[in-house]
């Protein structure tokens, strides 16, 4: 009789030491997802899955000398639990090399995941898995990859290398027995073994029968959690920033939906766990400083009607003034392409002066129709064409790079109560070993490095 008492209460004591400790870990970066971003998503799509969540918290996102940060410092924030410089890679300021929660966890027998949208050795996913003083040391970041042996990898892309670099990246994974395969050979993935999607996921690599985001994410906690594994997936949805950065609001948007889209395979899989999954949403910094001012104003197809991304819209301009075509008319037909119509004598204006700096392959540093922000290193006619659909729907840009605006960050699931705020992005994988019962886990491997 005792003994079987003993028995119960040791039992009791494990439930009640790891009730509503979470099993399955999501960090979802929606790289550049500042305010803005988020205001205008949710206005355009009021029962969006980032509605799903609690109030978000505000999330400081400054980098160790409290200017604005990069990817780089803040993915190291959100890895590693510390501030550090600009372009380090899981590195102290000092340059010491610092221990991720990824690495930790898998060290502890979790399975561990990366996916992101742009290149898989850019500065917000690499630094869970490589140390590098400088994220712009593309090749070195890149050798990391196949010696982390973590358990899964979806690859979009290589950033700042030629197309010999995945061949090798691929061989690479194989010799350190990875099964790679691409998007649309995804299902022949086992569990069990390590495994690589390789597949464009970003709006403008999506091809026809190729897995989105969201499918490449719901395969990975599939295969993670085979065997009753725990596990810890990071998800980037990275060109949320290169939309922003151009101040292209409608490849923003159409990001965002792909973003939105993995948040909700998230959803489905903690649905089937819901005692056991805990889902963390943020960004890593805010781009563009986009500012919505007059709501009232938003075409909720705004985002439809634009067929070429700024990219394109600037290929379509050169194009048209190499074939002489007059300035009124290229300004049309880029118009066209926005589905601006009925332009008005002030547009007009601003639109005929951008379009005169164009043609004449002037400096467009400065530009007096727009308190001085000028048009940075685009093309100025293109950019005009975007501020003028962008004041149409009571939203404006602020700069072409990012701010210091704190980001929000959403969480859902056992372990929520971790996040309250105030909040910085370095807190977040201290607050996420605190919901798995390892509040100490960061700082003790890495108060060496810190001091």
């Amino acid at each position: 009789m005792k003994k079987s008492l003993l028995i119960l209460m040791l039992l009791l004591c494990v439930f009640l030491l790891h009730a509503g400790t979470p099993k399955y870990v999501f960090l979802m970066i929606g790289d550049g997802m500042g305010p803005g971003t988020v205001q205008i998503y949710n206005q355009l799509f009021p029962n969006n899955n980032l509605k799903k969540f609690a109030a978000p918290v505000l999330t400081g996102t400054n980098n160790v000398f409290g200017k604005t940060t990069d990817s780089a410092a803040s993915g190291t924030a959100l890895a590693c639990g510390i501030k550090t410089y600009n372009k380090a890679i899981a590195m102290t300021k000092n340059k010491k090399p610092v221990t991720s929660l990824a690495k930790l966890l898998k060290k502890q027998q979790w399975k561990v995941g990366i996916i992101s949208t742009v290149g898989i050795n850019d500065a917000t996913p690499s630094t869970h898995y490589a140390n590098s003083n400088s994220r712009g040391e593309v090749a070195a970041i890149t050798s990391a990859i196949a010696p982390s042996n973590f358990d899964f990898f979806g690859i979009s892309t290589l950033k700042g290398l030629p197309d010999s670099a995945m061949v090798k990246l691929k061989k690479d994974l194989l010799k350190n027995k990875y099964q790679v395969v691409d998007g649309k050979n995804m299902n022949t993935l086992k569990p069990g073994n390590k495994n690589v999607v390789i597949s464009g996921t970003n709006v403008p690599l999506l091809k026809p029968g190729s897995p989105r985001l969201c499918d490449v994410t719901a395969k990975a906690a599939e295969l993670l959690s085979a065997g009753n594994s725990r596990f810890f997936l990071m998800v980037e949805g990275g060109a949320i920033d290169s939309g922003n950065h151009a101040n292209d609001a409608g490849r923003a948007i159409k990001e965002m939906i792909e973003f939105d889209a993995a948040v909700g395979a998230a959803l489905r899989f903690a649905a089937a766990h819901p005692e056991e999954t805990l889902i963390i949403i943020t960004a890593d910094h805010d781009t563009g400083g986009l500012t919505f001012k007059e709501p009232s104003k938003l075409d909720s197809k705004f985002h439809l009607k634009q067929k070429l991304f700024l990219a394109g819209l600037t290929s379509l301009a050169v194009k048209l003034k190499a074939a002489k075509v007059p300035a009124g008319e290229i300004i049309k037909k880029l118009a066209a392409q926005l589905g601006i119509e009925n332009i008005t004598a002030d547009e007009q204006k601003r639109l005929d002066y951008a379009c005169e700096l164009f043609l004449s392959g002037k400096s467009t540093k400065t530009d007096k129709f727009t308190a001085s922000m000028g048009y940075g290193r685009y093309n100025p006619l293109a950019v005009e064409i975007f501020r003028t659909r962008d004041r149409r729907n009571g939203f404006f840009y602020t700069t072409f790079g990012h701010t210091n605006a704190k980001v929000t960050t959403f969480t859902k699931g056992p372990g929520s109560e971790n996040f309250k705020a105030p909040l910085e992005n370095s807190d977040i994988p201290h607050r996420i070993a605190a919901a798995l019962g390892m509040p100490e886990l960061l700082k003790k491997a890495n108060e060496n490095a810190v001091r």
